[in-house]
């Protein structure tokens, strides 16, 4: 048996053979210990050809540049007042038709309903596809970021924002009120490794290497878990 805990245990990490921590938990490098970038996700490569393919055709035909803006919501570290999210639309808008391009807005489960409603409100009057919950049909997630040309996500969520940066595309941060010493090292980290930029009501092109660290742990979890198998058989 070879046993794998992914995230914190809350108990020493040698009681397993592998413990998979993000790097912004500040653990540390310790043997058996694999850290990642972030958090580990479901978008390859293959899942965004696949939801390109399969998407609704009134995304397809939406005019390029597409920007996708990725509403989450308030947590333990940050806040998400009306007044902030309405700046980020605004500009988001308004760098949007600089472009003559299009949006395509989702907002989360926490995202709170007065600001799902003025997500809504902006989809009515630009002509774009806001989803909100699940009375607004299938969510169109991850659709929007295989058709996406620019990503804008809100700062408070780590999955989404590393399900986004395995895209490769231009990945945007949607700034909030609030922070910890964990996201500071989180964001920093994707900065660092030019995955992320702050959106200052720009949309700015740039390159990077798609975020695929799930692929890369389960590359390293094969090798380890062949080896334990060979000493266990003696081969």
């Amino acid at each position: 048996c070879y046993t794998v805990q992914i995230q914190n245990p809350t108990l020493p990490t040698d009681r397993f053979d592998a413990v998979i921590l993000p790097d912004h938990d500040g653990q540390g490098a310790r043997d058996g210990v694999i850290t990642t970038t972030g958090a580990l996700g479901r978008v390859t490569p293959t899942a965004l050809t696949q939801a390109a393919a399969q998407a609704a055709p009134y995304l397809q035909n939406l005019p390029h540049p597409r920007v996708a803006v990725l509403i989450g919501g308030p947590n333990g570290v940050y806040t998400m007042p009306t007044a902030v999210i309405e700046e980020h639309l605004t500009a988001a808008i308004d760098a949007s038709k600089a472009l003559q391009g299009s949006l395509m807005i989702s907002a989360s489960n926490r995202t709170p309903d007065v600001i799902k409603a003025r997500l809504r409100h902006a989809g009515e009057q630009l002509g774009c596809p806001v989803w909100g919950d699940a009375g607004d049909g299938e969510n169109p997630y991850l659709s929007y970021l295989a058709l996406a040309d620019y990503l804008l996500v809100t700062a408070d969520s780590v999955n989404m924002l590393c399900e986004a940066a395995a895209t490769g595309k231009p990945l945007m941060v949607l700034n909030l009120p609030g922070g910890s010493r964990k996201f500071t090292r989180f964001h920093k980290n994707l900065r660092d490794r030019g995955i992320t930029r702050v959106f200052s009501g720009r949309l700015e092109n740039w390159h990077y290497e798609p975020l695929q660290e799930a692929q890369r742990v389960a590359a390293i979890l094969a090798d380890r878990i062949a080896d334990h198998l060979g000493r266990r058989t003696g081969s």
